[in-house]
């Protein structure tokens, strides 16, 4: 199958699209035909080890020396279950799927909301969300993702999937890529002006 692999720690180049064993699932997993994933800032900083000086030696450590440990990168998807664990019991073959990886947009507004979520990080951000406070509800709340690393659990994934299918819930997407062109994806989030998904296109639907 094919796959994007990450050779080396650098910039976009060191992408390189590749054919792959194709996995076979343990008892207890699925085996996901993706049709779309997004390239993510957490996508860049671990291709690029793009982490604070004092922090790369760690992030070699947890992530690999001198290139990724699972060159595939990627935290979240949409597809298809294609296989199955024998004591899987959740799902089945042609299941339609989404989720991501635990390994997983602040702005000036002047309408009032409940919750204002920094999803690019405060390094980035600090600017947009320094008086962001004001454009809160009384009770609201202002978090970003630096505060914690997304741990999603069946129950939310199940509440975003009803959200999404009411229409409650609408993703933003910036712009939409082939698998083919990973390296520019990756070069456009690293420019710091998404404004939503970027969406990566890895088969058909």
């Amino acid at each position: 199958m094919r796959a994007v692999i990450c050779t080396r720690y650098g910039p976009p180049e060191v992408l390189r699209l590749a054919e792959v064993e194709r996995p076979t699932p343990r008892r207890k997993q699925i085996r996901i035909r993706i049709f779309a994933t997004a390239v993510t800032v957490s996508d860049c900083v671990i291709r690029g080890l793009k982490a604070p000086r004092r922090y790369r030696l760690l992030l070699r450590l947890l992530a690999g020396w001198n290139a990724p440990r699972r060159p595939i990168l990627g935290m979240v998807l949409a597809g298809e279950v294609e296989s199955v664990g024998r004591n899987v019991t959740s799902f089945k073959e042609g299941d339609q799927v989404f989720g991501m990886s635990r390994w997983a947009f602040g702005t000036y507004a002047e309408a009032r909301y409940d919750l204002i979520f920094d999803a690019v990080g405060k390094r980035k951000s600090a600017g947009a969300m320094r008086d962001a406070g004001r454009a809160l509800t009384t009770g609201g709340a202002c978090i970003s993702i630096d505060d914690d690393f997304p741990r999603p659990t069946r129950q939310d994934l199940d509440l975003l999937k009803r959200l999404a299918e009411s229409g409650a819930l609408k993703p933003v997407i910036d712009r939409r890529y082939r698998l083919e062109e990973i390296v520019e994806a990756h070069r456009y989030v690293e420019l710091g002006h998404k404004k939503g998904n970027v969406i990566v296109t890895v088969g058909p639907p």
